[in-house]
């Protein structure tokens, strides 16, 4: 810290989980997946975040604070749905901004602030299916695709005032 009126902490996390690997064989042709059995889902996440606050005394009691926090991650997954072989990706980026003034004058305090999220995740889905098709007596491999996009973006203004006015009652 420069000096006694300023704090800065910056923070950085990695979170995953991950559970091996499914049991899938790659048959003779390309685009066609076999189950093996037993199946077990598959996954596996991955998140980082970063994070800076910044805190300034102004004047006592008075405190000025900034915090960005960066989120980043990613999550695939196997599964066995009836049959049918599911996969997903899924992509996760978010940032989140706060500026508050924080107050703390004897009877009087409280904090005022604003605050931006934004949020973009993106899903992308595909599911195989085998099935027989009379009166041929073939397998056939059916597959969907799918892309999934959102975005959350909000903003907000908050506040918070307390007055204690315990001491003014017990006088009276």
């Amino acid at each position: 810290t420069p000096n006694d009126n300023l704090d800065i902490i910056l923070s950085h996390s990695y979170d995953r989980t991950y559970n091996g690997v499914a049991n899938i064989e790659r048959s003779l042709f390309p685009d066609d997946f076999v189950i093996t059995t037993p199946f077990d889902p598959f996954y596996d996440n991955a998140y980082y975040q970063t994070g800076l606050r910044v805190s300034y005394e102004l004047a006592p009691g008075w405190t000025i604070e900034s915090e960005t926090t960066y989120r980043d991650g990613e999550s695939d997954a196997l599964l066995n749905a009836f049959g049918a072989l599911a996969m997903t990706h899924n992509q996760t980026t978010s940032i989140q901004q706060e500026l508050k003034l924080a107050f703390d004058q004897g009877d009087f305090d409280g904090v005022l602030g604003l605050l931006y999220y934004d949020d973009d995740t993106e899903t992308d889905n595909i599911v195989d299916d085998r099935v027989m098709i009379p009166p041929l007596f073939f397998d056939a491999v059916l597959t969907a695709v799918s892309t999934n996009g959102a975005k959350a973006e909000n903003y907000a203004v908050f506040g918070e005032v307390e007055i204690d006015i315990d001491h003014r009652i017990e006088g009276l």
